[in-house]
């Protein structure tokens, strides 16, 4: 649909924790991006590999998928029931990221709870798609209850 992931929005961090660490294959990133020829300071490899983009892709880490966008066009107010939206287990070690667990999941909420993945789009995501994909011609008709369409 031409959206950025919700979780990666500058605002996100006023409503989501990111958990770097826990993105399954971080360890693997961490020791590639240490093992340069002039590798930077372990804190400072961590914040890079955790927040910079071009680092994250530059080690071929899948946290770049959480990493603040570089092209990211924000439509309204954070969505937490967007679709767009990862729930809190992916990427992670499922072993280690489960609802009874949270705190082992790369995102949660702000409050540390778990974030169930989204199956259907939100209210929000349908305005963003008016937004980017206005349509010019006449309303389209409603879906009558009861009526099967897909017949």
């Amino acid at each position: 649909m031409g959206f950025g992931h919700e979780h990666q929005r500058d605002d996100r961090d006023k409503h989501i924790l990111f958990n770097c660490d826990k993105v399954s294959g971080y360890q693997q990133s961490l020791d590639k991006l240490m093992s340069a020829d002039r590798p930077p300071p372990q804190q400072l490899a961590h914040n890079l590999l955790c927040n910079d983009w071009r680092t994250a892709l530059s080690v071929g880490s899948t946290i770049y998928d959480f990493v603040y966008g570089p092209t990211q066009k924000m439509f309204g107010s954070f969505d937490k029931d967007s679709i767009m939206h990862y729930g809190s287990e992916g990427f992670s070690d499922k072993t280690l990221c489960t609802p009874s667990t949270p705190c082992g999941c790369p995102i949660t909420t702000i409050d540390g709870e778990y974030i169930w993945p989204k199956s259907r789009v939100s209210a929000g995501d349908a305005e963003a798609a008016r937004e980017i994909y206005p349509w010019p011609g006449p309303a389209l008709p409603q879906p009558k209850r009861g009526i099967n369409y897909r017949a």
